[in-house]
């Protein structure tokens, strides 16, 4: 049988999604991984040779760390009290920022025993609107995609392990089991927000491509990963459940293999290569320090 036109561009229109660099599930704990690195390098190589968000020197507080790595979104223009916009000196309209720094409560984060806890302190991060996006080159000073980013994390962790060592400071003393066990809350993150960026995206296939309005989802039992519980789509079920509707045949084969085309589109890939890199790298802490 002849597929559908729409159908065979749909392959190429998952090809081009963007990756998965950021994500909003897993950008806070991610944020607090990077903190914590900071601390452990300066902790081992001193302020002078830390390379840890390079852009935030000398005193960082956390107010700072956050307002340098992060992304703000562009919201409304600014209006004065009688509706024109307000602008620059050069003439440039000046627009609303999301998150916007000025108005957050920081207070909570002057306490370092926050981050002890990775939980309570995504919950504070929730708080100042942190949106999940990194400023691309904030990390480490240069643009990296998240698989560099993790090459890059585990030569830090082993420079500054070997300066500590070379101190003779015990690792128990320091941040280095907190950064290790942040690496599989990071990506049990990352595994609820894979999840839910495939129901979106079918959500979406089903009504715009395959016209199929009203789709009742049927959801897989749930997973624990902890500190998450998250639901996968089942295919199959979905389509039994659907499959009275007018023109849903159609489209039988595209619904119940939708996760394998995602999966094997860039995105995918992207996602699991992401989730398999973090489980390396905490692996390889796990056994390094045994």
């Amino acid at each position: 049988m002849r597929l559908p036109v729409l159908l065979l561009l749909w392959p190429l229109a998952l090809l081009c999604l963007s990756g998965a660099l950021a994500n909003k599930h897993s950008g806070k704990y991610e944020l607090i991984l990077y903190w914590r690195l900071r601390q452990f390098t300066i902790q081992g190589l001193g302020e002078g040779t830390n390379i840890v968000a390079p852009k935030c020197p000398g005193d960082c507080t956390f107010e700072d760390f956050i307002k340098t790595v992060t992304q703000t979104e562009k919201g409304q223009k600014l209006l004065d009290s009688k509706g024109k916009p307000i602008k620059t000196a050069d003439g440039k309209p000046l627009f609303e920022r999301f998150p916007d720094w000025t108005k957050m409560d920081f207070t909570p984060f002057k306490t370092d025993e926050l981050f002890s806890d990775p939980e309570a302190a995504a919950k504070e991060i929730d708080k100042v609107g942190f949106t999940g996006q990194f400023i691309r080159d904030s990390q480490f000073g240069a643009e990296m995609t998240f698989d560099q980013l993790i090459v890059k994390i585990e030569e830090v962790i082993d420079d500054t392990k070997k300066a500590l060592a070379k101190d003779g400071i015990d690792l128990k003393k320091t941040y280095f089991k907190e950064i290790t066990d942040l690496l599989p809350i990071i990506a049990n993150a990352r595994r609820k927000g894979g999840a839910a960026s495939v129901l979106q995206k079918f959500k979406n296939w089903a009504a715009k491509t395959a016209k199929l309005e009203n789709l009742r989802i049927v959801m897989k039992p749930p997973i624990s990963r902890p500190p998450f519980v998250y639901e996968q789509i089942d295919f199959e079920a979905t389509y039994n459940a659907n499959s009275q509707k007018v023109g849903i045949q159609a489209w039988k084969e595209q619904i119940e293999k939708f996760a394998g085309t995602f999966n094997s589109s860039g995105q995918g890939l992207s996602h699991a290569e992401v989730v398999r890199s973090l489980e390396d790298l905490h692996r390889k802490l796990v056994n390094g320090c045994k």
